[in-house]
């Protein structure tokens, strides 16, 4: 039994350590406070993708990075940076008809798309009375798993299965222009990329697989 338990520990260690995090933090930011234009340096949009192969976009094909200590008494879980959403002419919003999509693509050909098993994320320290919701979606934008509910403070939100290629946090029903109410989110945390085969390499595999098959049973 023992035996048992040290294996599992040592197999969940060896998966939490692959795992990796964005904070955020040393990139450019702007206030928190919604309705304000997003300026062009603190756009993040395709970053990491040639080196963690993450890719970010809301309403634009960016988000910006959001300064959560700027709150009274700092609201973010982490450091002092997070993210909020856009809207399409690149205003800062929280609005859940902007959510923030975070997509996985292969780092050595990031126009080749990847998914991975585990991605988490966690709201600013502030909480509310607010329901927030974070799914998970393969390729086809099949949805696979999805997490939420009330926005408390420094919630952390996961999603957990095979071929995730896409979540999206959905915010709050807040104004879109004025005010800071809504979600901030910090420390992306995602276990790593595999890409996504082509149709053509599966086709091939699959026909070595049938090919070594028929061989095996032509042996005498």
């Amino acid at each position: 039994m023992r035996r048992s338990v040290f294996v599992l520990f040592a197999l969940f260690f060896t998966a939490s350590a692959q795992a990796t995090t964005i904070d955020f933090e040393g990139l450019p930011a702007m206030t928190f406070i919604t309705g304000n234009p997003i300026p062009a340096n603190v756009r993040l949009s395709d970053q990491f993708v040639s080196t963690l192969g993450v890719r970010f976009a809301s309403g634009s094909d960016y988000v910006p990075v959001i300064r959560l200590g700027d709150f009274p008494g700092n609201a973010a879980p982490s450091g002092v940076n997070g993210i909020g959403g856009s809207t399409g002419s690149g205003i800062l919003t929280y609005n859940d008809a902007f959510p923030i999509r975070i997509s996985f693509w292969d780092p050595s050909n990031p126009v080749v798309p990847a998914t991975t098993d585990f991605v988490s994320i966690t709201g600013d320290l502030i909480g509310s009375i607010h329901t927030v919701s974070f799914d998970a979606f393969d390729i086809f934008g099949n949805l696979l798993d999805t997490d939420g509910g009330r926005d408390r403070g420094g919630r952390i939100y996961s999603v957990a299965a095979q071929s995730i290629h896409e979540v999206r946090f959905s915010g709050v029903n807040t104004p879109t222009i004025g005010g800071s109410g809504g979600v901030g989110l910090d420390d992306l945390t995602f276990n790593p990329v595999d890409p996504i085969p082509e149709p053509g390499t599966v086709l091939l595999l699959g026909l070595g697989l049938v090919g070594l098959a028929a061989r095996k049973r032509q042996r005498p």
